[in-house]
């Protein structure tokens, strides 16, 4: 059993458990910001469609669940689910990706480098990569960045990678990884 169909089993036993339609869960995602219907959450259910992070942590959260249940789900013999203690711990979304995006946008904006350049630049590094990717990832017409895309941008606009992945998902406490415009946290020494 792959981890796609265990959190196909979880998705469909936690929204008949919960009694809920599969179109008022495709409701409640979309309140949650995504664009899901009724035939998505069908092909979720079955397997036919894989999920990012973030959209199966809002699934999580529209059914009042933990993302680590569906990690940990598992069915008996009989098909039933099995119980397991509940988890104590709030998962949040954390749109990483979005935000991995937004910050490679700025960087290229500051440095006025062009999407083209930007492109060019990754292309020579040996990730191929078409200007027209770029424009679509910014756009938000393509909604995710893998590590080998923002190692390699990282670099090109050269920016640390690491670094920029921990001052978004670990962002400094005092300026909470913006500081204000034109000054430089003396915290975590970001600049705006």
């Amino acid at each position: 059993m792959s981890d796609n169909d265990t959190f196909a089993e979880w998705l469909r036993a936690t929204r008949v458990a919960a009694g809920l339609s599969q179109g008022k869960v495709a409701e409640a995602v979309n309140a949650e910001g995504f664009v899901f219907y009724q035939q998505t959450i069908a092909k979720v259910e079955s397997g036919e469609r894989p999920l990012r992070l973030d959209e199966a942590t809002a699934l999580a959260r529209v059914l009042n669940a933990s993302i680590s249940d569906a990690l940990s789900f598992r069915t008996d013999a009989a098909g039933h689910a099995e119980t397991a203690a509940p988890d104590t711990e709030t998962v949040t979304t954390l749109p990483v990706s979005g935000r991995v995006i937004a910050a490679l946008r700025a960087a290229r904006q500051t440095g006025s480098v062009s999407a083209r350049e930007l492109a060019e630049s990754m292309t020579e590094a040996g990730y191929p990569i078409r200007r027209s990717v770029i424009a679509n990832l910014e756009s938000g017409r393509r909604a995710e960045v893998s590590v080998d895309h923002l190692v390699v941008a990282a670099r090109a606009l050269g920016i640390d990678a690491a670094w920029l992945l921990r001052k978004i998902t670990d962002p400094c406490p005092r300026c909470e990884g913006t500081p204000p415009e034109g000054f430089t946290c003396n915290t975590c020494g970001g600049a705006a």
